[in-house]
This record gives C-alpha cells, sequence and structure tokens, in this order.
C-alpha cells in the first residue's frame, strides 16, 4: 500500500509528468545520486519506514529499465524485519534483483529458513515466492524438501499449497534431480481431488512438469483416472453454476486446467479399461466437433481460448484409429492456418509439422488442405517457412503431388533467397523419386529447377540427369526442346547448371529437335550462346564443345560459330569433362592447354557399393567416386530408404566433410552403425561427431567427419554404413570418403614461361613417371 508513503507517490507522479526521456534521465540520476549519499550516511542506523521507501523507489526506477546497483543489500535487510509490509516490499525487491548467484544470497537463507518455518502462512508465501523468483541449485537443495513438506502439510492453507507447488514446479524445470516425485504421489493425488480450481491448475502444472522429465512415465498412470474425471465435469458435465465455474475465461472453463490436462494424457496411451476409455473418447470427440458461438470477430478471447484447447486435444486425436476424427482435425488445422491471426498460424503449422512427422499415415487426410497450407508460406518467418515446405514435401506422398509439385515450382519463382535452396532440394528429391514411373515428368522438373534456381543445383545432380537423359532415347527429344525453349526466354539468365545440360544433350540430341517449332539449329544456337561471358570456365568449355559439332552439322551456322569463337577469343585446342569433373580454362589462364579425350557418356549405373579394387584402399575407378573428388557437395551413398549427402571442404592439411543422413522412407531406421576403414593411420587422422544411432521417417541428422593430413599417403578410406529396417533386415552400405592426396594440396599460379622452364628441367627417372587412373 503506497499511501503511507507520500515521498513513493510523489516521486512517481514526477517520473509520469516527465515531458521527455532525457528529463526522465536527469532525474532518476538525481534520485540514485541521493540514494547513495543516505545509504553511505545512514548505514545501518537506517529507520525501517526511510529503508522501506528507498528501497520501493529503486525497484520502481529498475523496472523502468535503468542499472541499478544500489539498495539490494537493504532489501535483504528487510527481509528480516518483524512488520509484514516492511517483510513484503523487501521480499518483493529480492525477487526482482538478485539472481541466484548474487553474493547476497548467503545473508538471505538464515531469513528464508526462518520464515519457511513460520506459523504464519502469508509470510510462509512471501520466502516460497523469493526461492521460486531467485531461483538456483544451491536454494533447490537448500530448501526444496522444505517446500515439500509445506506443500503435504495439512495446515497450510490453498494459497500457500498454490505457490508451493509453483515453486516446486520452478525447481524441477531448473534442477530436475533435486525433485523425489515418488514422496509426492499421494499428496498430488489428494490435491487433484480438491474443487478449487485455482489448486487444481498449480498441481497439474506440477504434474506436467514431472511426466516431461520422467524417464519412465508408468508410475503416473494412476492420476489418469482423477485427470479424466476432471475433464468430464469441465466439459461434458459443466454447469454454470457448480464449483467448477467460478474459472471462466470469456465462457471457457477454465482453459489453462484444460491445456496442462490434456497434455499430461498426450504421453500415455488410450486407456484401456473400458470406462475409461469410453470418457477419454467422448472428451475428444466433444472438444473435436463442439459448434461455437458465433462472434464477429475471429481475434476474441473466446475464439483464442477455444482454439487453444482445440491444439492441445490434435495430440490426442493421433491416438484414435478414426476416419471422421483424423479427417476434423486437419480440416481444423487448415482452418488455422487461413486465419488472421500469426499466433494461430505459427501454432497450427508447428503442430501440424509434429503431427505429421510422427504419424506419416495422417498424411492422406492432410493432403486435400495443401492449397491453405501453401498459402501461408511468407506470413512469418523463414523457420516456419521451411517447416511449410517440409509438409508440403511429405503430401506429396498422396494423389496431389503433381499439383503440390507444380505449387512448389511457383514458390521457386519468387525468388525467397532464404526458401529457394530447400525448395530446390525437396523438388530434386521429389523428381528423382518419379523418375522411374514417368521419367518425362522427372525431365521437366529438374529443367524447370534448372531454368528457376540452377545456382542452388550441385553438380551431381546435374551429371545424374545428363545420364539419365542420354541413356533413355524416349525422353530425349522432349528434354532437348524443353532446355531450347526454356533457354531462349530473353527474360532469364542461364546458370551453369542449366547452360552445363543443355551443352550436353544438344551436342547428342540437336538431331532430334532441328525440325521443330521453336527448336531449330540456329534457335538453339541462340540458346547456347546466350550469356556466354556471364558462365563459368567449365560451362563455357562445354558449350565450345557442342558449338564444334554444330559447326560440322549445320553449314548455314559455320559462319556464326566461327565469328563467335573470334569475338570471344575461344581457345579451340583446350576442352573440358565436366562429367569426369576435370576443368580446363579455354580463354582466361596463363597455363598450357592440356588435350583430354571427353568420355563417352553412358546411362547411370544401378546404385549399390562400388565395384571392388585390386586393394581395398585403392582408388574406385567409378564416375562417382571422380564426381565426388572435384566437387564441393553431392551424394556420398544412397539405396531406396537412406541418403547421405555430403558437403567437402579441403583447406591446406584438413579436410572437412559434413555428412547428412537423411531417411528417405516413411518407417524408421534403427541400430545405425558407422565406420571408417583407414588406408594408412599413420598420414590420416580422423576425427567425427557421433553418427546417429536412429533416423526416423523423412528425418535428417547431419555429422562433422574432418580428415587431417599428417604425411603422404595412397588410396581412399572406406565408408561402413549399416541399418536395421523395421523387420529386422540388416542393410549394408559401402562407399569411399573423397579424401585423397590431392585433397589436401593447393594449387599455385605461374605463367605459361615458367612452368615450361621448370618442366623442361624433368629428365627422366625418378623425377619423371607415368601412372593410369
Amino acid at each position: 500500500n503506497m499511501s503511507g508513503m507520500r515521498g513513493l507517490t510523489n516521486f512517481i507522479k514526477e517520473i509520469k509528468d516527465c515531458p521527455d526521456k532525457q528529463t526522465e534521465r536527469e532525474r532518476v540520476k538525481l534520485e540514485l545520486a541521493k540514494f547513495q549519499q543516505v545509504f553511505h550516511k545512514a548505514g545501518s542506523g537506517m529507520g525501517s519506514y526511510q529503508r522501506k521507501k528507498y528501497v520501493c523507489k529503486i525497484l520502481y526506477i529498475f523496472m523502468l529499465g535503468y542499472r541499478v546497483d544500489i539498495g539490494r543489500k537493504e532489501a535483504v535487510q528487510l527481509c528480516g524485519a518483524k512488520k509484514f509490509s516492511e517483510k513484503q516490499v523487501g521480499y518483493l525487491a529480492v525477487g526482482v534483483l538478485l539472481h541466484e548467484g548474487h553474493e547476497l544470497i548467503t545473508s538471505l537463507i538464515d531469513t528464508l529458513q526462518r520464515d519457511l518455518e513460520s506459523t504464519n502462512y502469508e509470510v510462509q508465501s512471501l520466502a516460497v515466492t523469493a526461492i521460486a523468483n531467485i531461483g538456483g541449485r544451491r536454494l533447490a537443495q537448500q530448501f526444496g524438501e522444505s517446500i515439500i513438506n509445506i506443500m503435504m502439510s495439512q495446515n497450510s492453507t490453498t494459497q500457500l499449497k498454490k505457490k508451493s507447488s509453483i515453486c516446486l514446479l520452478r525447481i524441477l524445470r531448473q534442477h530436475p534431480d533435486v525433485v523425489k516425485p515418488e514422496f509426492m504421489m499421494l499428496k498430488i493425488q489428494q490435491l487433484l481431488g480438491m474443487y478449487h480450481l485455482g489448486m487444481l491448475t498449480s498441481v497439474s502444472s506440477l504434474l506436467l512438469g514431472l511426466v516431461k522429465v520422467a524417464e519412465d512415465t508408468t508410475q503416473y498412470e494412476q492420476f489418469i483416472p482423477r485427470v479424466l474425471e476432471i475433464l468430464d465435469q469441465m466439459i461434458l458435465s459443466y454447469v454454470s453454476s457448480s464449483k467448477m465455474a467460478h474459472y471462466e475465461y470469456f465462457g471457457v472453463p477454465n482453459p489453462w486446467l484444460q491445456i496442462n490436462l490434456l497434455r499430461f494424457l498426450s504421453h500415455f496411451p488410450i486407456p484401456s479399461d473400458e470406462m475409461q476409455k469410453d470418457r477419454w473418447l467422448n472428451i475428444v470427440k466433444h472438444l473435436l466437433f463442439e459448434k461455437r458461438i458465433a462472434t464477429p470477430d475471429e481475434s476474441s478471447r473466446y475464439i483464442t481460448a477455444k482454439n487453444a484447447v482445440l491444439i492441445e486435444v490434435f495430440d490426442l486425436v493421433t491416438k484414435m484409429n478414426s476416419e471422421a476424427e483424423l479427417k476434423q482435425t486437419m480440416f481444423l488445422l487448415s482452418e488455422f492456418m487461413g486465419a488472421n491471426s500469426n499466433s494461430l498460424i505459427l501454432l497450427a503449422t508447428e503442430k501440424l509439422h509434429a503431427i505429421l512427422r510422427a504419424c506419416p499415415d495422417m498424411v492422406p487426410f492432410a493432403a486435400p488442405h495443401y492449397k491453405k497450407i501453401l498459402s501461408v508460406v511468407g506470413v512469418y518467418n523463414k523457420t516456419l517457412d521451411v517447416k511449410i515446405i517440409e509438409i508440403l514435401f511429405w503430401l506429396c506422398a498422396s494423389d496431389n503431388t503433381n499439383e503440390i509439385v507444380q505449387s512448389l515450382l511457383g514458390l521457386l519463382g519468387r525468388g525467397n533467397l532464404e526458401t529457394t535452396p530447400i525448395i530446390c532440394e525437396r523438388l530434386l528429391i521429389l523428381a528423382e523419386r518419379g523418375m522411374e514411373a514417368n521419367a518425362q515428368w522427372y525431365a521437366e522438373i529438374v529443367i524447370r529447377v534448372m531454368s528457376i534456381s540452377g545456382q542452388f543445383v550441385p553438380d551431381s545432380t546435374v551429371q545424374v540427369f545428363i545420364q539419365t537423359v542420354l541413356g533413355d532415347p524416349y525422353i530425349q527429344p522432349f528434354a532437348a526442346k524443353l532446355l531450347t525453349q526454356f533457354g531462349g526466354d530473353q527474360s532469364s539468365t542461364p546458370s551453369d547448371s542449366f547452360a552445363l545440360a543443355t551443352a550436353f544433350i544438344l551436342r547428342h540430341c540437336t538431331e532430334l529437335i532441328q525440325d521443330g517449332q521453336g527448336t531449330s539449329p540456329s534457335e538453339q544456337y541462340n540458346t547456347l550462346t546466350k550469356d556466354f561471358l556471364s558462365l563459368s570456365t567449365v560451362a563455357q568449355c562445354e558449350i565450345v564443345e557442342t558449338l564444334k559439332v554444330f559447326a560440322q552439322k549445320y553449314s548455314d551456322l559455320s559462319a556464326a560459330i566461327h565469328a563467335f569463337f573470334e569475338k570471344n577469343s575461344v581457345n579451340l585446342n583446350g576442352t573440358s569433362t565436366f562429367m569426369s569433373g576435370k576443368t580446363i580454362d579455354l580463354a582466361k589462364s596463363d597455363s598450357v592447354p592440356v588435350e583430354m579425350n571427353s568420355p563417352v557418356l553412358q546411362p547411370r549405373a544401378p546404385s549399390g557399393p562400388p565395384p571392388p579394387a585390386t586393394s581395398p584402399f585403392d582408388l574406385p575407378d567409378t564416375p562417382e567416386f571422380r564426381t565426388l573428388l572435384f566437387a564441393t557437395q553431392g551424394i556420398l551413398v544412397q539405396d531406396e530408404h537412406l541418403q547421405i549427402g555430403i558437403i567437402r571442404e579441403c583447406s591446406n592439411a584438413q579436410v572437412k566433410m559434413s555428412l547428412y543422413y537423411g531417411n528417405l522412407g516413411s518407417t524408421v531406421l534403427s541400430d545405425i552403425d558407422v565406420s571408417v576403414n583407414n588406408p594408412d593411420m599413420n598420414a590420416l587422422v580422423f576425427d567425427a561427431d557421433q553418427p546417429p544411432e536412429t533416423l526416423q521417417a523423412q528425418q535428417q541428422v547431419p555429422q562433422t567427419v574432418t580428415a587431417n593430413c599428417v604425411k603422404e599417403f595412397a588410396g581412399a578410406a572406406q565408408f561402413n554404413l549399416s541399418y536395421s529396417l523395421p523387420s529386422g533386415e540388416r542393410v549394408t552400405l559401402n562407399s569411399y570418403l573423397p579424401a585423397v592426396a590431392t585433397s589436401f594440396t593447393s594449387g599455385y599460379v605461374v605463367s605459361s614461361q615458367d612452368f615450361l622452364a621448370a618442366w623442361g628441367q624433368i629428365n627422366g627417372q625418378p623425377l619423371e613417371a607415368q601412372a593410369m587412373w
């Protein structure tokens, strides 16, 4: 009560009357200087009234946001006062001004102990509240048992029991090892039997906290009948004149208690007892299908409270094998995602994401609502957008796959740099999944992704695409035509990935589309040469190789092609073999061009372990491994269930490899075992994070592996992985880590003259040798 402290009342009025922030700062600075002088002069001889008044002012200044370095000692002294009003101010101040590691906590402990043992429940309440507000292991260990005793005592008032249960919840969240739940089980059961909703809300919060930290939740199943009984009285048998009615919130019976109890039930399966099961099902169905009061404002407090309860009901619905309830859940979630409230959109998206991750069987029920889900992208933040994209990705297991993919392609065209890489990755995965069923659809999706956001398409994907198209005569004309048409769009600049794919495929398939509308040789030529100088050296090299072929096949283009070569100073002796990862700069490098024969492209080999080499550590002679050696990212190993992507960073004597274990299916992969066979333990040192032991459906988990080179070595380390399917079948995958001797070297730029001078000094063995790989 501030009516007796005129100085405090006047000070607050003066602060409120300040015309600007600067004036307020000056007034606060003046007051703090006065406090400093008074505390230094008076010391322990200060009167209790003045100490209380000054501490209240300091507390007010602190709550305004100003830094306060005085008054804490005086607040601790007030806690030990005999007058309740002084003690109340003291405990209020220490709860705000002190933290768990403050040096004055030691001075406060004796006072807290005395007040906890007091027969005055109001004094006990002040001490319990202060312990909860300050927190920390020291106070938890010192007074945890005393607070449990207060909560269990028959002499404690309802108000004191409420505060004790909330204090125990704070201790439990910070230091769960301090609270021993086995001593509180009977008392919690008794407290849940009370009809005081404030008490029930506090105890249910404590009960929920205990369940969340428990390793074995079976000991808490004894509370399920009482929890169901309370929910029944609040939801099914609610009467506005009953004992349960004094905690209504805008017509909703105590939504906080409902939420606590529903969250508690979500940790357990549906009860086996028929009576409890019927009550459980009736509560869920009533909340799910309950008609709402019509309100003009959908953001009203009534609607907010009802929606908060419904969000928790959805977790219980996933335990039911009922089509009507599952459909209603997905309908309501989609309605929430189309609401005007950002907070409701966030909650609904988080809940839908969690439900579909845990229960893939619910995908068919969510699929019809994909348009509303799609409309939420960009409403909140990047984290939410990522989850929505994952949801749409999961929904592609339904009949709406093509429509969802087209919608994702539309999102890709918006140019949102935060979500574009994720959308690209998901679309490419979907395209590869559908490749066997419809190769033409696969080709269209990859081409469209490359044409819109090709900078996010990895080289390994481009190589697989080229191999697939050139290995399938059925889709070659379609792919070549689509590349020519998309590449001819003057409103876009081609990416390297798009240019590389266009160069390779038109080189081999140009004659298949030369007579088509919009795909004549001259239009193909325009596509190839568009924005040539903006492309990378690798892409330029492949385009030059294709133009050489065009000059031989189409005499009417020969002059234009030679003029193009001259204009861009193209070195016709240099070539590039992108598909084996080797590159030559045709125009910009001072190094001497090296002749290479481009390998004949073959259809993609079936996935599986690489072919055996002469030695277990010999470098495997496979296109996939060569690609990994020269790319910064790609696929290390993959089968129908599991994909391991890799991002590689080389820095002098260290290669850092980020492995991404991705579960491609809808079942759990367990007992994952990973090992690496080192070709030379004295030369190559590996350091790795722990790999995942289990992968949930559609889950991706990263692992960092670092290879350090101590001295020269030969070969490559074997990567071995095995995992178990739900059927018990054991699957083994093998590959090689792309960390070979050359990965630990760096280039050195020299002029052609210096290079030839050094080369001329090499003459015969042992400086000169030749090996084939």
